[in-house]
């Protein structure tokens, strides 16, 4: 109750003094921060009152064309949206009389149409859930970079985006109001207000996705996904995976169904486009506190190219788990990431089939950072990445004769080996380093190449160490999704131009190995015994 009332009186001293009521338009202004007193629960008519207060100051910045201070930007942070807030919309309950008519004089026709529609799917994503989804992209491997948020409600993903991460975010809101709110809580990110559908990002532009998506057994009218017949849940998460670029990784909270549902229909055409890194189921009771609802849904990450081919997809089926509970595989294959137990119930219909995840009484946020660890880590790549493994340390004093070059990233060059120092390619020749004249459009293909070449002798390498299981693993899978993108981008190794290309490296045959060519049929596949 303090922190309302420090923001009605705040509100108050903004209105009343001239002097402090707007900035000058050159002012400088940050992205919002919000903390843990933006996500103290309230009460309903306390929540109500800070949803009037943040409204008021959004048609006075917004008349005055003017961005919001620091003060304002504190009073916008405790609008909640209407969710769970249906007594304020009907005209019949006593309780509510002056707060109905105070909304309905405030907000035009079509504001409230849109409010009164949102009161049963507009609630805001706890802190902690969004506080582990960030933990997990750091655990990945994420260090920054284009980040979209396509259901960002007020923004909450934006104002808790870890500090650790250097990124532009873009953000896309349905609702005028939450959207124009967004944007004055976060002038430097790119917010869209309008409906998803509507927007037009490329394919491949972001480098990661972070959301949780509207749930709800209706679609979305799209042209390019229409023939797929989706749910709105589903369609944000493929119209999302197809933004992301090669590499990118996505974090999305959705219902269990998305997991669940015995037709694969949907998640095949997920797996056509990313690996599914993994899942974490939480409890019925994780989104209660704020929504007043129990639904169990899931944390999903995937990373964006096709590498079905070699990932486990056994997440396309669902089977039964020890209790006799239909559940996806991935969580009868990886108990430690269901976040409880599953236990069968009576849905809202009345029917037998509904099933729900029963907390274990575990701190949430410890249970969910607890999961966290059992996802791959350090497996993302960034755009252009010129992946160079540190490998010295891999090579002891007695297996070097000679002295050895390094680039940039410490990464020993072989003699007679192409390598990369300040973005320019070289052919090392004993002890000097030979600048190398490659035509402009081949240099990023033959750049590709020597990345490829260096993370199989360090994985070559690795194994001679006698490294552990996990690091080998994380190893091979960068190579994997390497491989395949290389493959997507300028084909198969063994194509004529290619191995014209690199046919001076004196891991020329390394190279090669990577595939099994027919000579005869002139036909390639990928050498599973390597990738």
């Amino acid at each position: 109750m303090f922190f309302y009332n420090n923001v009605i009186e705040n509100l108050t001293l903004l209105e009343n003094t001239e002097s402090r009521s707007l900035p000058p338009t050159n002012q400088t202004h940050l992205n919002f921060r919000l903390t843990d007193e933006h996500f103290v629960k309230v009460g309903s008519k306390t929540q109500f009152k800070q949803n009037i207060a943040a409204i008021k100051l959004l048609h006075k910045l917004e008349k005055c064309q003017k961005v919001a201070t620091l003060e304002q930007q504190n009073i916008l942070a405790t609008y909640a949206g209407w969710g769970g807030l249906s007594q304020a919309f009907d005209p019949h309950n006593k309780n509510w009389h002056s707060e109905y008519t105070e909304l309905k004089g405030l907000l035009s026709l079509e504001e409230y149409k849109a409010a009164n529609e949102s009161v049963l799917t507009a609630f805001y994503t706890p802190k902690n859930i969004i506080d582990g989804m960030y933990s997990a992209l750091k655990h990945l491997g994420f260090t920054g970079g284009t980040i979209l948020e396509p259901a960002m409600g007020t923004g909450n993903f934006i104002g808790l985006l870890s500090q650790e991460f250097s990124s532009k975010m873009y953000g896309v809101e349905l609702d005028f109001l939450t959207g124009k709110i967004a944007q004055h809580l976060y002038p430097t990110a790119n917010i869209q207000i309008m409906g998803f559908e509507k927007t037009s990002f490329p394919d491949g532009h972001f480098d990661a996705v972070i959301t949780n998506v509207p749930f709800g057994s209706f679609k979305i009218h799209d042209k390019k996904f229409d023939k797929h017949n989706l749910y709105i849940h589903d369609y944000f998460i493929l119209k999302s995976l197809d933004t992301l670029r090669d590499g990118g990784i996505a974090a999305f909270i959705t219902t269990k169904g998305t997991m669940d549902k015995t037709n694969n229909s949907v998640r095949t055409l997920f797996a056509q486009r990313t690996t599914l890194l993994g899942a974490v189921r939480l409890p019925n009771t994780a989104f209660k506190e704020h929504a007043g609802t129990k639904v169990a849904a899931d944390i999903l990450f995937f990373q964006a190219a096709n590498c079905t081919s070699t990932s486990n997809l056994n997440w396309l089926d669902v089977g039964l788990d020890a209790s006799g509970v239909p559940i996806n595989q991935y969580y009868i294959d990886n108990p430690k990431m269901v976040l409880g137990t599953m236990r069968k119930g009576i849905s809202m219909y009345g029917g037998s089939d509904e099933t729900y995840c029963e907390f274990d009484g575990r701190d949430l946020k410890t249970a969910l950072l607890a999961a966290i660890q059992n996802l791959p880590r350090n497996v993302y790549l960034p755009p252009n990445s010129v992946i160079l493994p540190d490998i010295a340390p891999f090579l002891s004093s007695k297996s070097v004769s000679v002295e050895y070059v390094k680039n940039e990233n410490n990464a020993a060059i072989k003699n007679h080996c192409y390598g990369i120092v300040d973005g320019n390619v070289y052919l090392r020749q004993g002890t000097e380093l030979i600048p190398q004249k490659i035509p402009l459009l081949k240099l990023p293909k033959l750049k590709t190449m020597i990345q490829l070449r260096t993370l199989v002798r360090h994985i070559l390498q690795m194994q001679v160490e006698d490294c552990s299981d996990e690091i080998l693993s994380n190893a091979q899978y960068k190579l994997n999704t390497q491989y395949e993108h290389f493959v997507r981008q300028y084909g198969t190794i063994n194509r004529k131009e290619n191995k014209a290309l690199f046919r001076d490296d004196a891991d020329y045959t390394l190279l090669l190995s990577l595939e099994k060519y027919d000579d005869v049929s002139g036909r390639c596949a990928k050498n599973r015994f390597i990738l």
